[in-house]
């Protein structure tokens, strides 16, 4: 990584060392981040749609496209997300979150999927 991109890392990852002495989840979405950034999931508002429920509070450590179409309202952390996946989730009034931001406000939420 270079530059600004590695800084925004280093920091995303400080955050969730922190996090993780309280949850194992924030612990192992470490874990996946931490590796090769070619590694990292991608996952498309499709499989979210399949993989969830009506409400579900759900991260994805890598980035989230756009293909499909979710069917019912979510709360979204996400590390990176393309344009059409933010107005996926906007048409299907969920909430979407990037990681950074969702560690400092709901950092104890229970009941949190990884969608990997």
């Amino acid at each position: 990584m270079k530059g600004r991109e590695s800084l925004t890392r280093k920091r995303l990852l400080n955050a969730l060392r922190k996090a993780g002495v309280q949850r194992p989840v924030w612990k192992r979405v470490r874990e996946i981040l931490s590796g090769a950034s070619r590694r990292e999931p991608s996952v498309n508002l499709y499989r979210l749609s399949r993989l969830t429920k009506k409400g579900d509070v759900v991260v994805v450590p890598g980035k989230l496209l756009g293909v499909g179409s979710l069917s019912h309202p979510l709360t979204v952390a996400y590390v990176d997300a393309s344009k059409p996946a933010l107005l996926g989730l906007k048409q299907s009034q969920s909430q979407a979150v990037p990681l950074e931001a969702f560690l400092k406000d709901h950092a104890n939420e229970k009941h949190i999927k990884i969608v990997i």
